[in-house]
């Protein structure tokens, strides 16, 4: 896919659960479970914000004298990643259960 070939790791996760979002829209199954896709849609956006964190942090890294300040934003990426795999699973649970009730 020519669209997304420049994306890795989390920001093809992230483009890929948005995607995820717009055929479930479009299936109409949106609307039964919104709720749980506000939490995957909230992981997502947590996805976007690691990948952009983890390329500052690289970027600071190879600055001279900014290695402890990419450090820093190395750590923060990986709370992003945490507070996102816990807002896709939680999110991911209530679709399931949402779906299976109807």
């Amino acid at each position: 896919m020519a669209l997304i070939e420049g994306l890795t790791g989390s920001a093809a996760l992230a483009v890929g659960i948005f995607l995820v979002l717009v055929f479930a829209e479009y299936a109409k199954i949106r609307s039964s479970a919104a709720k749980g896709f506000s939490w995957l849609a909230a992981g997502a956006v947590f996805l976007l914000l690691e990948a952009s964190t983890a390329w500052g942090a690289q970027v600071l890294g190879a600055v001279q004298g900014l290695g402890a300040f990419g450090d820093l934003l190395g750590s923060v990426a990986l709370l992003w990643t945490v507070v996102a795999w816990v807002l896709i699973l939680v999110g991911s649970i209530f679709v399931l259960l949402d779906i299976m009730k109807k």
